[in-house]
């Protein structure tokens, strides 16, 4: 093997690395994928799993930033670590889904707002 076939191996064997690593690091942080935790039903473990980990967080809120788009993502948990709350803003819209209710004949409502941003 020459030196030239010992150099062109490694560059190729880089480039399989570095294309592995890098579709392992793409932002999860996606409206489809923020609609996919549920109220009540997702837990710490959920979220991270579809969203992955937050920019910024206490014991009961998580918060995701990103700059390019602009978008803004809360999660609210409860003592159980449960989602009580989820607010994805963005330059066009705001939802807040928070924790379902239960009226009186039974029935189990969930509240989502949604608000159209302005120009």
């Amino acid at each position: 093997m020459t030196l030239m076939q010992a150099r062109f191996g490694i560059m190729l064997a880089a480039i399989a690395v570095l294309s592995i690593v890098s579709t392992g690091c793409a932002d999860k942080l996606t409206y489809s994928r923020f609609s996919d935790i549920q109220v009540k039903h997702s837990n710490k473990a959920d979220v991270r799993y579809l969203i992955g980990r937050p920019d910024f967080r206490t014991d009961y809120t998580w918060e995701y930033k990103r700059t390019d788009p602009i978008i803004q993502v809360f999660i609210d948990f409860d003592s159980a670590g449960f989602v009580e709350r989820k607010q994805w803003i963005d330059p066009v819209r705001w939802i807040d889904t928070e924790e379902p209710e239960e009226s009186d004949d039974g029935v189990v409502y969930e509240s989502t707002t949604i608000r159209q941003m302005q120009s």
